[in-house]
């Protein structure tokens, strides 16, 4: 019966899942004593945990506690290790009549999982008669608190059985449904940093607060040891708010984030979700004056019950309106510090929007050494974007920021990863590691692919007892050319595991690229024209080969910005248009006019599959918005593609040209390239015959 568990749970977690609540009452028998697994309602996708995000359940509400994992217990992300501990309760069971005890003790080491009393074999156990040697071990080895110490694939179990019973079916001890795949990775090599965030926690509790701002290399891990920070703080009772930024649009994409205060968004849906529980007068004692101001940017708090009764704000010029905005944030967050020590957590802030930046640069000129708030931003080292760069300088040179960066891995680290990625422990692999770290250069998400590939050209197979086996890499690790064993770079290490897809799968993951940002299943399958079967299917594949993962709310995404890119540069040029080409049909068959991003990437994508007249009326459309909104950088951009994809010398050509004179240029004080602009549009429209009145009225207007 436990070998068939075992080959139940072998096929499971070769498909991504894990049941996560394995139980004895969750095993059927048929009439031959074949066991089926049922009730899957908590089953999880693991494949997922390998990526940037972590999918935040409360898994342990739900679970059968007497044969749950400890990492299930402290809520932490479960993997199929946790089935394989589940097993290990139902065979103690078997043979002891009781399950085992085991008291969780949640630890604040930042390179394990926490900790839990080892259970033991009673001595009863150690009694029975017939028991094969050796079996005590295996229930053991199942039952270890720490997942990185049981055995990492059911086969591995299933081996084990067949060795302690011969009469066992050798049939049903084969591995035939094993599938190689990767553990996500414990957290290490980051102690240092950890340490000095701590330092920071310790401030938050006796009242001062401060900024901390993570850089580093993309794939360095920034997003990782932001989520660990979180887990960190929430351990000591801070709450925490977390944000993020993303790159506009998709692969093909120029410009940062196309929201307004984007980077806040989420903190303040977040904050907006845990007052709608609350009584209208205590919701109101939060918000103060700050909730109308606020709901004209953020959606989450127009609908706060405290906000019925109140006037909106009277309206303002554009400069003190923004400023107003600020204001209100500020004192939302800082009241909040007040009544207890707060921390609010910015990720990607290189992709952040114009107006977040302005507001994160407001925030450095104010003393927290009396107000307990932790800002942390994390971001990659550089940027493109003007005002970016701008942040990024103050940033680095304000004394009143802290810095950590992140450095690559050193051996011994990288070499912790791996085992932790592939669930082995031996040392006699020890030249695979170098030889993985050495072509990786101590990136974690380089590493991750190097291994991928590894998997995807049989380099590391799986042997018939559910281990890998490196005895085959037939190589001279040392002097052997990269090129006859893996590819040196991680382009082409890429390369590698898309040219291993199914055409099936291959037109998903390009559509996916094309569309650039987390898309559901029925855009998908609208966008591929696949049967919602055969798309289940493809995503299953490109998530079981980790390019792909599920979001908490069920859309796709790429595991990182760096594999979607490279998913779109391998995409034919014709095909590619043709996929922009169905986006775009979709979006207008969709409309939503009145949203920012519906408008920027219609255009992009209508100008990407060569309509450039239809192109240019959105991206106007969203540079009026922006500049409604106070994103004047991120307007001014919008209005140049306007101007670059609308047919010149016309009178609505022109009568945008001066709006963005008057908009852009005189706004931001560039005067001497303002009046050779106007000089330029006067010019024209003496020679414009279709020149109107109204035109003229206006460019005299911007010349006063």
């Amino acid at each position: 019966i436990i070998a068939g568990i075992c080959e139940a749970l072998e096929y499971l977690h070769s498909k991504g899942f894990i049941h996560m609540d394995l139980k004895p009452d969750n095993v059927f028998l048929t009439k031959d004593n074949e066991p089926v697994l049922i009730d899957f309602g908590l089953r999880s996708v693991f494949f997922d945990s390998l990526s940037r995000d972590v999918i935040e359940v409360d898994y342990s509400r739900w679970c059968t506690w007497e044969y749950s994992a400890p990492e299930l217990l402290m809520g932490l992300q479960p993997d199929a290790r946790a089935d394989i501990y589940s097993l290990g309760c139902m065979m103690y069971e078997y043979f002891t009549g009781a399950v085992p005890e085991v008291n969780i003790v949640e630890s604040p080491s930042n390179n394990c999982d926490g900790d839990s009393s080892q259970p033991s074999l009673p001595e009863e156990f150690y009694q029975l008669e017939g028991l094969p040697p050796g079996l005590d071990k295996l229930i053991i080895s199942l039952l270890k608190p720490n997942r990185n110490e049981r055995p990492g694939y059911a086969g591995q179990v299933l081996y084990e059985l067949k060795k302690h019973n011969h009469e066992f079916d050798k049939q049903k001890a084969g591995n035939r449904f094993s599938i190689p795949y990767l553990y996500k990775s414990g957290f290490w090599g980051r102690s240092k940093e950890m340490k000095s965030y701590d330092s920071y926690l310790a401030s938050l509790q006796t009242g001062i607060g401060g900024f901390l701002w993570v850089t580093a290399d993309g794939g360095m891990g920034k997003t990782r040891i932001l989520l660990e920070m979180k887990r960190y703080a929430q351990t000591h009772r801070f709450p925490v708010l977390v944000g993020s930024c993303v790159r506009s649009g998709g692969s093909d994409s120029e410009v940062n984030d196309a929201s307004v205060f984007g980077a806040f968004k989420k903190p303040l849906e977040t904050l907006a979700t845990s007052l709608s529980t609350m009584s209208p007068g205590d919701v109101a004692k939060v918000l103060g004056d700050s909730g109308v101001i606020l709901a004209e940017q953020f959606k989450s708090i127009q609908f706060l019950p405290s906000l019925a009764l109140q006037t909106p704000p009277p309206r303002l010029p554009p400069q003190e309106a923004k400023e107003r905005l600020f204001h209100a944030l500020k004192s939302l967050l800082f009241r909040l510090a007040k009544s207890r020590p707060y921390i609010v957590m910015i990720d990607d802030i290189q992709w952040t929007d114009e107006v977040s930046s302005q507001f994160i640069h407001s925030l450095l000129s104010t003393d927290l050494s009396e107000i307990p708030i932790l800002f942390v931003f994390t971001s990659r080292t550089r940027s493109d974007q003007d005002y970016v760069k701008s942040l990024f300088h103050d940033l680095g040179s304000s004394n009143a920021v802290g810095t950590i960066t992140l450095e690559k891995l050193q051996y011994d680290e990288a070499r912790q990863m791996i085992s932790d990625m592939v669930a082995i422990r031996s040392g006699s692999n020890e030249s695979f590691f170098q030889f993985v770290y050495k072509h990786s250069s101590g990136n974690p998400l380089f590493l991750m692919e190097i291994l991928k590939s590894c998997i995807a050209s049989r380099v590391l197979q799986m042997t018939d007892d559910g281990r890998w086996d490196v005895d085959l890499l037939k190589v001279d690790y040392n002097n052997a050319p990269v090129s006859s064993t893996l590819p040196e770079y991680f382009g082409d290490q890429l390369k590698l595991t898309i040219s291993d897809l199914d055409m099936t799968s291959r037109s998903v993951v390009e559509a996916m690229a094309v569309w650039g940002r987390e898309v559901n299943e029925d855009q998908l399958q609208q966008l591929t024209g696949l049967s919602r079967q055969k798309l289940l299917v493809a995503m299953r594949v490109l998530q079981v080969k980790m390019i792909i993962q599920e979001t908490r709310n069920g859309n796709r995404e790429f595991i990182h910005v760096y594999v979607m890119q490279g998913v779109y540069d391998e995409i034919p040029f014709d095909t590619r248009t043709q996929i922009h080409t169905k986006v775009a049909r979709f979006l207008a068959d969709n409309p939503q006019p009145g949203e920012l991003e519906w408008q920027t990437s219609l255009a992009r994508h209508r100008e990407a599959s060569n309509d450039p007249d239809n192109a240019a009326v959105h991206y106007l459309t969203a540079a009026r918005m922006l500049f409604s909104r106070f994103s004047h950088s991120l307007g001014e951009y919008y209005f140049s593609k306007y101007l670059q994809l609308a047919e010149k010398g016309t009178s609505d050509y022109l009568s945008v040209r001066i709006e963005r004179l008057r908009e852009c240029l005189l706004y931001s004080g560039h005067l001497s390239e303002a009046r050779n602009e106007l000089e330029s549009i006067l010019s024209e429209i003496d020679t414009l015959e279709t020149a109107t009145d109204l035109l003229l009225a206006d460019a005299n207007r911007v010349h006063s």
